[in-house]
């Protein structure tokens, strides 16, 4: 008995939908409660329009549950129910309009009431014979973004029984007709505005519906309102550290900070829109600089640079702001940044306040005399040994290098020189007196300022020269060992933040965040001097293979261990306290600089053939080397050329082994 096709279902009140509560009694003698229905939306308006060809009556349904017993009830005759009356369960109620004959509209209510519930109340709206064509948005329709699909769009549900069409004048809008899938007198009407001819974010426009009715001698036309009315929008967010995780937060006021370990003060910001805009020319402080984060594109006066990609869709993109270098002499700045946007009309956009607070505070170290960092330990790495010319211009024993502080006020930067130890600075000191009657010192590094001139404003330069004591066997008499690498944590901060050690730390004992900048450097502790000549290989079986005049060793294609011969006279080696490692694909010359290699244990397991092996001898901390070749099943022979051994960063030599081919 459906017929869809014979009402209109509007797309906020498309189906009848009914919300109310009934009452529902308690078994005991205490008194009962209110009901309650629930159907399948909230919906409490049907509008109706006229039935099919051929019929007198539209049908349509209500569901709902109900906890308790219920009665409905239609206020006029004209609208009729199958259903007044039910307990509690699942109930459909068809309800049944006769056709209207009339001209004009009329209107009715359909009343459900429970046990003691308060009555709800559903508006039934039918059209007379007049009101051919009916919009479910009476009001007319307003377009949305969709930032996904690019779109701006809004679509009306038009329900008639008689064709139609739609005129539209404005160029920046079109329109789209589709099936209405629940309602086959209905059409769906979707409006799109073009964003390329759309000139301002509030616009309206008037289309036209055009039909003809059985009751007019000429086409009707129905004018329609399509608005645009978007509301520009620009938030600021950064990233802050919440625990371990960084969180967006939008602000309203930006303070740039330092970065650490430079002396640039900069901060990223996420600048997140719906119009093409920039920041005012008017104003804009002289002293910052904007760059998207590719460091391209940088704000001048003349030129500041626009954000989003275009108008009414939302664009996300970080910017950099940061305070220009000859701008450091400062005690601060403060500047509000108005934002303006090329369409945007009168609408109210807010500002960015961006600070830079006082560099009394202001630290900045230059590592450059440090040389570059080993990638390995993250460290500077200074020789055991050497000399440097003292202030007295006298010849000092120790290894040095010049390094350079910025300060905004240099009477309060200070100096700790801590040990590490597995990579994380200790609460100790590097120069400890040994013990509490003694005067003597166990002495690692310190630190000496060598006379700079200012370079500029309020910030200025100085040279300081850090010092590693020249390793020697005394630090075995005193507990230490000369041929361990020693490890320093250098920080340079401010004194009136931090007077003590302990106050880089937090309670757990890890460095504070505010101090995690510091410059890890490392130096070397003595090695023997390796009088390491190869002379060849010798097999298990008594074979000896020697090295050529080439530096080649050649072996059979047969697997084999190897053991590796030195010239005469010289002693075994200690693989683990000496550091000795086997390289592969060397480059380079022994006992020379820059020189390069692939170490066994991070070449490719499969590649190479020839593997090292230690055996220690008679549970003594020395031993033998062997190498241990696999076999070659080819009838080609086979290369490894370039391998060899090294101590520390010195290439003690390098040779070819050449494995015959399989006979």
């Amino acid at each position: 008995m459906k017929t869809i096709f014979s009402y209109l279902k509007i797309m906020f009140a498309t189906c009848f939908m009914i919300a109310a509560f009934t009452a529902c009694s308690d078994d005991d003698d205490k008194g009962s409660s209110p009901s309650k229905i629930e159907l399948s939306s909230n919906e409490t308006e049907a509008v109706l329009a006229k039935p099919a060809e051929g019929t007198t009556s539209i049908t349509f349904e209500i569901k709902f549950t109900s906890t308790g017993e219920w009665t409905a009830k239609a206020a006029h005759s004209w609208l009729s129910l199958d259903k007044t009356k039910g307990t509690a369960g699942e109930h459909t109620i068809l309800v049944t309009a006769k056709e209207n004959k009339e001209v004009s509209s009329r209107e009715t209510t359909i009343t459900i009431t429970g046990n003691d519930a308060e009555p709800v109340i559903i508006k039934v709206t039918q059209h007379g014979i007049d009101s051919e064509l009916v919009f479910n948005k009476p009001e007319g329709v307003e377009l949305e973004v969709n930032n996904e699909t690019r779109t701006i769009a809004g679509t009306v549900e038009v329900v008639s029984n008689y064709n139609w069409d739609v005129k539209i004048t404005e160029d920046w809008l079109s329109y789209e007709v589709t099936e209405s899938s629940d309602n086959s007198v209905g059409k769906n009407v979707t409006f799109y505005a073009d964003p390329a001819k759309l000139s301002s974010f509030s616009k309206e426009a008037t289309v036209s519906f055009t039909y003809k009715a059985t009751t007019k001698a000429i086409p009707e036309v129905i004018s329609y309102k399509v608005k645009v009315d978007i509301v520009p929008t620009i938030t600021f967010t950064v990233l802050e550290r919440e625990g371990e995780e960084f969180v967006e937060k939008e602000i309203e006021e930006l303070t740039l900070i330092k970065e650490a370990g430079s002396d640039i003060y900069k901060r990223p910001v996420i600048i997140t829109s719906n119009f093409k805009g920039s920041f005012s020319q008017e104003n804009f402080p002289e002293w910052l600089t904007i760059g998207n984060n590719t460091g391209d594109n940088e704000t001048t006066q003349e030129n500041i640079l626009t954000f989003s990609e275009t108008d009414f869709f939302e664009s996300r993109q970080t910017f950099i702001f940061s305070l220009k270098d000859e701008y450091l002499n400062t005690d601060g700045y403060t500047n509000e940044l108005k934002v303006v946007g090329e369409n945007t009309g009168e609408a109210t956009l807010p500002a960015l306040t961006v600070k830079v607070e006082s560099i009394d505070s202001y630290i900045a170290v230059n590592t450059e005399g440090f040389g570059t960092i080993n990638d390995y330990n993250m460290c500077y790495t200074f020789g055991a040994t050497g000399t440097y010319m003292s202030e007295n211009f006298q010849n000092s024993t120790g290894v040095d290098k010049i390094f350079s502080v910025k300060a905004g006020n240099h009477d309060d930067v200070t100096f700790y020189l801590l040990k590490m130890e597995n990579g994380f600075p200790t609460k100790t000191d590097v120069n400890i007196q040994t013990t509490e009657e003694s005067e003597d010192y166990q002495y690692w590094a310190t630190i000496e300022e060598v006379e700079t001139p200012q370079i500029r404003g309020l910030i200025t330069s100085k040279n300081y020269r850090f010092i590693f004591d020249s390793r020697n066997k005394q630090e075995d008499y005193m507990g230490g060992d000369s041929s361990k690498d020693r490890y320093v944590a250098l920080f340079v901060v401010p004194k009136s933040k931090a007077p003590t050690i302990a106050d880089l730390f937090d309670e757990e004992g890890n460095v504070k965040p505010e101090y995690d900048n510091f410059i890890r450097i490392e130096q070397k502790g003595l090695k023997k001097e390796y009088q390491f000549t190869i002379t060849g290989l010798s097999s298990e079986d008594g074979k000896t293979y020697n090295l050529d005049e080439h530096g080649n060793i050649t072996v059979p294609a047969a697997a084999g261990k190897y053991k590796i011969e030195f010239e005469e006279g010289q002693h075994n080696i200690d693989m683990e306290a000496d550091q000795l490692q086997f390289y592969y694909q060397i480059t380079g010359e022994p006992h020379q600089t820059g020189w390069e290699g692939t170490p066994a244990y991070e070449a490719d397991p499969i590649s190479p053939f020839v593997q090292v092996e230690f055996e220690y001898v008679n549970h003594s901390y020395t031993g033998n080397i062997y190498l241990q070749i696999a076999e070659n099943t080819s009838k080609d022979q086979r290369i490894q050329v370039a391998c060899g051994f090294a101590v520390d960063i010195e290439l003690l030599c390098k040779f070819d082994i050449t494995q015959e081919g399989k006979k």
